[in-house]
């Protein structure tokens, strides 16, 4: 007989330590908070990527080109005229040889500037074709008369343009834009950019003098020599060799003061003429008063006086006697 092997049970198998509530509840909380983190991380990437996104789209915008039109006139109009910089920087046209300087301060932003430009610049630039008068625009911004958005844009714009001499045309222009596209759409970068463009500026240069600080120099510069003055200029204001022309009629005040800084000049040139003239005149006058009295009323009392009473009583008398003696 084979023994029974004994049967051997099977060792019970452990049960699993049930977990802990707390660690569980610790698990879930952090793999939300890893979530929101994820969650977080998306959308500021999403915001700061439309942003990237928006000022890409802004930066392309201002740069394409749009509507600029240039005056038609313009090459005619300032063509042939001799151009120079005062000592200011200020663009200058005209022959500064021995002519009467004219300077007017104007802002692109408001509407007297822009009649003035159109109603009283021509005038004045008939007397520099003239070779009568130089003149020179000081463009600058009086802040509580503006009237168009990004004016001062538009200055810093029309002051790059001065680095190539065509601040004028660029002046003719800009206020086009101001008629055609108001006071919201004249001065968008892109058209100002644009209408550099259509001028036949150099747009590398253009572009370099608009991201350096020469734009806000120059403002700085005008706006010093705007207050500078007895009182603060009001644009559009005229001076005539640096003094202030006053009148509702800029117009014919201005030319009022030309005509008299003309007389000046041409006065104070030719000494000879004058100073012969006035050399010679007062000698003839006092040659002809002091021969007549001289002659005429001492010969006359002299002659008259001296003979006739001496005469008698010397006579008479004197004979008279001698006859009694001699009886």
């Amino acid at each position: 007989m084979s023994k029974k092997t004994p049967e051997t049970k099977a060792p019970l198998a452990k049960k699993a330590a049930p977990a802990k509530p707390t660690n569980r509840a610790s698990e879930r909380r952090q793999e939300r908070q890893q979530e929101q983190r994820r969650q977080r991380f998306l959308i500021g990437g999403g915001v700061m990527l439309a942003i990237a996104l928006s000022v890409l789209l802004a930066v392309v915008a201002s740069r394409a080109p749009v509507e600029a039109p240039i005056p038609t006139d313009l090459t005619a109009r300032y063509d042939g005229l001799p151009v120079s910089r005062t000592e200011r920087g200020y663009l200058r046209l005209g022959n500064p040889d021995g002519t009467v300087r004219v300077s007017a301060f104007i802002s692109l932003s408001e509407s007297d500037s822009r009649t003035f430009h159109r109603t009283v610049f021509p005038a004045l630039l008939e007397r520099v074709r003239s070779g009568e008068i130089t003149f020179s625009y000081v463009l600058y911004d009086a802040s509580q008369r503006m009237e168009a958005s990004n004016s001062a844009g538009a200055t810093r714009a029309a002051w790059c343009a001065n680095e190539q001499n065509r601040l004028f045309a660029y002046v003719d222009a800009a206020y086009g834009w101001f008629d055609q596209y108001g006071v919201q759409g004249a001065y968008a970068s892109n058209r100002l950019r644009s209408g550099a463009e259509n001028l036949g500026l150099d747009m590398g240069l253009f572009d370099d003098c608009l991201r350096s600080n020469r734009p806000q120099e120059q403002i700085t510069r005008a706006q010093q020599d705007a207050g500078g003055r007895d009182s603060t200029v009001v644009a559009p204001t005229v001076f005539v060799n640096d003094v202030p022309v006053a009148g509702e009629d800029l117009l014919l005040a201005a030319n009022d003061a030309i005509n008299r800084a003309l007389e000046l000049r041409s006065g104070g040139q030719p000494t000879a003429e004058p100073t012969s003239d006035a050399t010679v005149s007062p000698d003839d006058v006092t040659a002809e008063p002091t021969a007549e009295p001289t002659t005429e009323p001492t010969a006359e009392p002299t002659a008259e006086p001296t003979t006739e009473p001496t005469a008698e009583p010397t006579v008479e008398p004197t004979v008279a006697p001698t006859a009694t003696a001699d009886s």
